[in-house]
């Protein structure tokens, strides 16, 4: 008896690369699945970017009269270090060598009124193109 086939092509931009990438899934599978650690709090931004090599800063918020938290889910196609960063380039929150997972899963990222909050994303190999998707979510 023959095995079902199993279809790995990929399908609609969300799955792994012809090369052997992993699968990213979806942005809306991000935010559902991050859904559980951001409880009481509304989504700030999702999107999807590309890092070549080097650090992207992405603004995820900015604290307006009040003090402001913050929580992102993430997926990469290839290990990257994650964090969240504050207006004097201050580490909050970090992952390394990682290619997907939450940052401020045991709490969120705070910072006071009129800072910011930044994604910092590092990747440090010469190998193709790193995609990475996120979600953050903020408080008040």
């Amino acid at each position: 008896m023959t095995p079902p086939h199993t279809d790995t092509a990929p399908r609609g931009g969300d799955a792994g690369s012809a090369d052997g990438a992993p699968e990213l899934g979806t942005i809306a599978s991000l935010a559902a699945s991050g859904a559980a650690i951001a409880r009481g709090m509304r989504e700030a931004e999702r999107a999807e970017i590309t890092i070549a090599a080097g650090s992207v800063d992405r603004d995820i918020v900015r604290a307006g009269p009040a003090d402001t938290c913050v929580r992102v889910v993430f997926a990469a196609s290839d290990a990257v270090f994650a964090a969240l960063i504050d207006d004097k380039d201050r580490v909050l929150v970090a992952v390394d060598a990682a290619t997907g997972g939450a940052l401020g899963e045991r709490g969120p990222a705070c910072v006071r009124r009129g800072d910011a909050i930044r994604l910092r994303i590092s990747v440090d190999h010469g190998g193709a193109p790193v995609r990475l998707r996120y979600v953050a979510w903020r408080s008040p």
